[in-house]
């Protein structure tokens, strides 16, 4: 069934020179690209468990986009229940060569909280741009559109396809 598309309020794409200033990178290395999986028609939810990183200065997770996918639910769900922490990623989408097309901030739509059947997390809706064929994500240590939130560099996060 198809599920309508809502974007947050305040959903922001940012350009392709403010993300490279951002993050002090232009273009992934080709082989950290090879090694990404597929969001797509086969795999239309992917989950990752992001870890603190252990020496590298920047730390991020690649995902490889179908050419059918147009939005993405992102989901963080909470560390722990007494103390709940998120991974809360700045999102930006890259070209075919693992090249910055643009980022995007402000997506979160949901704040959901903790009850018998459900664990507490974040939500958030992105749109894939037309050219894009990666999504990169990295941790934020703080983001306006969670500002009540406890952000980590580790957590758990989904990736599902919205169709």
């Amino acid at each position: 069934p198809k599920q309508a598309v809502v974007l947050a309020a305040g959903y922001q794409r940012m350009a392709k020179a403010e993300v490279e200033a951002a993050l002090e990178l232009s273009c992934l290395n080709t082989e950290n690209i090879k090694k990404a999986k597929t969001l797509g028609a086969k795999n239309s939810d992917l989950g990752y468990w992001p870890v603190a990183p252990i020496k590298e200065r920047f730390v991020y997770e690649v995902v490889k986009l179908d050419s059918s996918v147009q939005h993405i639910q992102l989901t963080s769900y909470a560390s722990s229940q007494k103390a709940p922490r998120y991974y809360w990623p700045f999102v930006v989408f890259l070209d075919e060569k693992g090249c910055v097309l643009e980022g995007v901030s402000h997506f979160n739509t949901a704040q959901i909280t903790q009850s018998a059947l459900q664990k507490a997390r974040l939500e958030g809706v992105l749109r894939k741009p037309e050219t894009a064929h990666y999504l990169l994500m990295t941790p934020l240590a703080t983001a306006l559109d969670v500002d009540e939130a406890l952000l980590s560099n580790q957590g758990q996060i989904k990736l599902s396809i919205i169709q």
